[in-house]
Parts: structure tokens; C-alpha cells; sequence
């Protein structure tokens, strides 16, 4: 079984770092994707669908778009990432935050989480209700305040239907 490990940083100098160490752990550079790409600005999230599911976030870029140029959202949704989630790390990268995210087979899932976190990742769900206090509404009208129950500094999903994701 094939996985997808993401973490979520602040900044893109911590999330080179996190690169660096997961190369250097024997990780290929070909398994990890950065969003977004080093140099570039934060990439725009989507409203359309990708496979019948609709990311239900986000503004502008059409789902056609090469994944380094599109939507945020619909990249996470296509490794395996539920929608709801996957808005709350689009909302993050729109806010300037990085993500890495390396295609792992299950038994290195427990190693690169390891590294991700060792590097300060990101409680994504601590970050969605600071938003939340700020004005900021999910599209999805089922998650409220109260649903953050977990700390969660990585997520793990399944990569569906592929041995590996091409990046």
C-alpha cells in the first residue's frame, strides 16, 4: 500500500529544511512535492470538481491546470485526501503556509512522519479554528467550532488507485 504524508509549515525556508532531511534519510526527491513550488506565490484553489468531487473551497483556478499551476485543493483531493480536509490545507497555503507531502510505501509512513514533525509541522485543525475566530467560513456548513477533537501535525492518506503519484 502506497502513502502520501503531509505536513503543513509557516515558512518555505522550515519546509526546504524538511526536504533536506528526507533525502537525506533515503527518501527520493522524485516521492516529495513542495506547495507550492520554491519561488513561487501561493497557487489558487478551486471550485469545479475533480472526479465527481467538489474541493467546495476557494476562488479561481480551473482544474484543467497542470498541478504545479492549479488548485491546491484538487492536488490533495487526487492523493487521496478528503475534501473537507483538503480545504483546510488550501486555506493554508493561500495563507503563505507550505506543504510537503512525500508518496511513501506504508512501511516508511511512521519514519517521514517522524521527520515532518521534528521540524515543527502545523496543527491543521488549531489552525482552522484561529481562522474561524478571524471570519473565516468553510464552505462545508457541517463543520463548525466544535469539530476539532485531535491534534493532527501530519496527515496520511491513501493514495487511491495508483502504485505512486506522479509529480
Amino acid at each position: 500500500m502506497v502513502n502520501t504524508v503531509i505536513g503543513l509549515f509557516a515558512d518555505p525556508v522550515t519546509a526546504e529544511t524538511v526536504v533536506r532531511d528526507l533525502e537525506n534519510q533515503g527518501f527520493p526527491r522524485d516521492d516529495i512535492r513542495v506547495m507550492p513550488e520554491g519561488g513561487t506565490q501561493p497557487v489558487p484553489t478551486a471550485t469545479a470538481s475533480v472526479g465527481g468531487r467538489t474541493p467546495g473551497a476557494d476562488t479561481v483556478a480551473e482544474i484543467t491546470e497542470e498541478a504545479t499551476g492549479g488548485s491546491v485543493a484538487v492536488s490533495l483531493i487526487e492523493m487521496g485526501m478528503s475534501e473537507k480536509k483538503a480545504v483546510f490545507y488550501s486555506e493554508a497555503v493561500r495563507r503563505g503556509g507550505t506543504l510537503i507531502c512525500v508518496t511513501v510505501d506504508k512501511d516508511k509512513v511512521n519514519q517521514a512522519k517522524t521527520i515532518i514533525d521534528s521540524h515543527g509541522s502545523l496543527d491543521v485543525n488549531n489552525q482552522a479554528s484561529q481562522w474561524r475566530k478571524s471570519g473565516w467560513r468553510t464552505p462545508f456548513a457541517d463543520v463548525e467550532e466544535g469539530d476539532v477533537v485531535m491534534v493532527e501535525t501530519t496527515y496520511v492518506c491513501e493514495v487511491p488507485a495508483r502504485e505512486k503519484m506522479a509529480f
